[in-house]
């Protein structure tokens, strides 16, 4: 069922073009362009599904659904396996850009747990993401729940 629906299941090979733009740093590697002393990346093909790259994928889509713009700048005049640049900026993910992607979101006013847990999602090191029950259970969500709750039209904190 999970083939037909174009799924893919844990711990089968990852087919790359499944990814569009959440491609996470493991999925990429660099060669050496042979006769020259250029690199370009490409995407691994030795990797299998995994929750940690849905993990990465949540974290992707949370940062560009309240930030409005991707975690790096993409080519879009170019197919994603082409735009060298991109991949290349997601291979090498760091420390430095999680503190990016964690200003962005405070710019844009993110509760505080919630970026925690984005910026968790988005760790380079797949290990280090949180796991999906972890991610289901993250107080952010009760916290927004209850933000939610104050804020209906029903409740008493009217102002």
């Amino acid at each position: 069922l999970a083939g037909m629906a174009g799924l893919q299941r844990i711990g089968d090979k990852l087919i790359p073009a499944k990814f569009s733009y959440s491609v996470p740093p493991e999925a990429i590697s660099q060669h050496r362009i042979p006769g020259t002393s250029e690199h370009k990346a490409s995407f691994r093909s030795d990797l299998t599904a995994s929750t940690s790259v849905d993990i990465w994928g949540f974290g992707y889509l949370g940062v560009q659904v309240l930030t409005g713009k991707p975690i790096v700048p993409w080519d879009v005049t170019k197919e994603i396996e082409f735009d060298h640049s991109s991949l290349m900026d997601i291979m090498h993910w760091n420390d430095f850009n999680l503190e990016t992607v964690r200003q962005d979101l405070m710019n844009v006013a993110v509760p505080q747990p919630l970026i925690q847990l984005i910026v968790g999602c988005l760790h380079p090191d797949p290990s280090q993401r949180p796991s999906a029950h972890d991610l289901l259970e993250n107080v952010a969500w009760r916290e927004i729940r209850s933000t939610n709750k104050s804020n209906s039209p029903g409740s008493s904190n009217r102002g």
